[in-house]
């Protein structure tokens, strides 16, 4: 079978392609000129151990080869889209319809934080009482700012899993908003406990570092970049593990240093974004190591109110160590490698991570199969972790009946059944600009703000406090530290910036 079908590329835009399904193959070129011609083919799929998955949008499913990301279609009309899958359904055994899930489907129990595009909320599912973080976005919104992030983000976290980044377990569209449904977290998030708690003891920074290390090598293993770590975006589970959220701004097929895209958050900006320059992996482990020196010291080594002083800074400045912190010299080696001003002579792999000296004593088997104890332990009910600004809001529930409106087709998701019922680890976290109700500590320099709608999202199941509603702020804080007694540091916390750059879109991955 052959014909035109459209194609969802990376960047969230159906491109028309010549499609052609031949000896348990599916190919596509750009025309059916091309394929006459010789041309060679723009992707090819094994179609005998690939998921064949129909979504909620009109004429649109989803082909999923083995241990490979999933590839969107989109056919002229229904009938088309009947041929088309009858097709495939002959080369696979692996099709299925998958659940469909609506608003109605969840009861929303208080909001957990809002932004530009809309809020999140802690939701639980009605037929299997599950807990999870529900962001909410304005389609219309998104596509006025012509903000496509939410879809960048959706490929990206359906394709990926790992003990520290959230997982994604449902994306729809109703009544004109996108939604994401995300494992729910209720630690919080590790900037809110290094404004209370920093500076933190440097066992417990190492340990946080290198579960982060392990999602980033985990991410890079896949050709994906992530582009804006900070401590915003890391968030504690029940058990105090960290998990990475919010991939508004991440970018998969980075094979070598070619996206341009000048993005992430000002203050955690690498040297060669601020260059121009392509830029890769080395990116996130430049941001790793000043994340380490955020956590020991409460403070970035090159942060300056100005912001043009504060770029020099980070292109012309070598870090240094407050003299009154007694740091090791194996944990400042680590911070100089990750803090190397040339992405080709830093520290950028996984492997080079774990070998370091700093991590001797540290078992990383151990750790990523979270069997280690977490230095940090969260306070149990997810109410207390998040600001009663947001958690007192009254909540409306919404049971009209559904009437979807697809306004970016491509969007829904549905994880597989089997894969619901895992026990939830992770979460999203709670966007920046919300911190606008806080006094800020750093001033933020310009830039337009975040892609999307960061999350902060709570785990678990239920429990009684936040089934019955909106709980009371502990006098203790939001979180309890228990390995460790740090007197807390009452400290304003920052309102950073994410930036989308002037250019568009990055250049073309091989």
């Amino acid at each position: 079978m052959s014909g035109y079908l459209k194609v969802l590329s990376q960047e969230g835009n159906w491109e028309t392609r010549y499609v052609e399904i031949e000896d348990t193959k599916l190919r596509f070129w750009k025309t059916k000129a091309d394929k006459e011609s010789g041309a060679a083919v723009v992707k090819e799929l094994d179609l005998k151990c690939a998921t064949l998955r129909e979504v909620s949008e009109p004429n649109t499913w989803a082909v999923q080869p083995e241990k490979a990301e999933a590839t969107y279609f989109q056919a002229d009309g229904e009938e088309r889209k009947t041929e088309w899958m009858d097709t495939l359904r002959h080369y696979n055994s692996s099709s299925s319809k998958s659940e469909k899930v609506t608003l109605r489907d969840f009861e929303k129990k208080f909001v957990l934080g809002k932004g530009s595009y809309g809020k999140v909320f802690m939701v639980v599912k009605k037929d299997t009482e599950k807990w999870y973080a529900m962001k909410e976005m304005s389609a219309e919104k998104m596509r006025q700012a012509e903000i496509k992030a939410p879809f960048a983000e959706r490929i990206i976290l359906e394709e990926i899993d790992h003990p520290f980044i959230v997982h994604l377990h449902y994306s729809f569209q109703e009544q004109g908003n996108l939604y994401m449904i995300l494992d729910l977290l209720a630690g919080g998030e590790l900037f809110t406990y290094i404004e209370q708690h920093a500076p933190l003891d440097e066992e417990v920074v190492k340990f946080y570092a290198a579960e982060v290390a392990l999602a980033l090598g985990y991410l890079h293993s896949r050709n994906i970049i992530y582009r804006d770590l900070k401590p915003e975006n890391v968030v504690f589970d029940r058990d105090g593990h960290a998990c990475l959220t919010d991939f508004g701004l991440a970018k998969a097929n980075v094979h070598e240093p070619n996206a341009v895209t000048y993005c992430g958050t000002n203050e955690y900006l690498a040297p060669e974004l601020l260059k121009g320059v392509p830029h890769g992996k080395a990116v996130d482990w430049w941001s790793l190591g000043l994340m380490m020196c955020e956590m020991l010291f409460n403070d970035l080594p090159f942060y300056d109110e100005n912001p043009m002083q504060m770029q020099m800074k980070i292109l012309t400045e070598e870090v240094s160590f407050p003299p009154h912190m007694h740091i090791t010299e194996e944990t400042k080696d680590l911070i100089r490698c990750l803090l190397n001003k040339s992405p080709e002579h830093r520290l950028q792999t996984l492997e080079a991570f774990k070998a370091h000296k700093c991590f001797s004593n540290l078992d990383f088997g151990l750790l990523e199969a979270r069997k280690l104890k977490a230095p940090i332990t969260p306070d149990p009910d997810p109410a207390h972790n998040f600001s009663k600004e947001f958690t007192s809001e009254v909540i409306v529930q919404n049971e009209s009946p559904s009437q979807a409106v697809v306004t970016l087709a491509g969007y829904t998701y549905d994880r597989d059944s089997s894969e619901q019922e895992k026990s939830p680890s992770h979460s999203s976290t709670t966007a920046d600009e919300l911190r606008q109700r806080r006094a800020s500590k750093r001033a933020s320099t310009n830039g337009s703000d975040a892609a999307s709608l960061p999350v902060t999202g709570a785990e678990g199941t239920s429990s009684s406090s936040a089934a019955g509603g909106p709980a009371k702020q502990g006098a203790t804080g939001p979180i309890k530290k228990v390995e460790y007694h740090i007197p807390a540091k009452v400290a304003p916390q920052a309102a950073r910036k994410k930036l989308t750059g002037s250019n568009s879109s990055d250049k073309p991955t091989k």
